[in-house]
């Protein structure tokens, strides 16, 4: 559970990083 936790968390990180450059725009 915990490695899918975390394999989440990262994909939540990856969106927001996607996310905050059109943002930007």
């Amino acid at each position: 559970d915990d490695a899918d936790g975390e394999t989440r968390s990262k994909s939540r990180t990856l969106k927001e990083k996607e996310y905050t450059p059109e943002d930007l725009l």
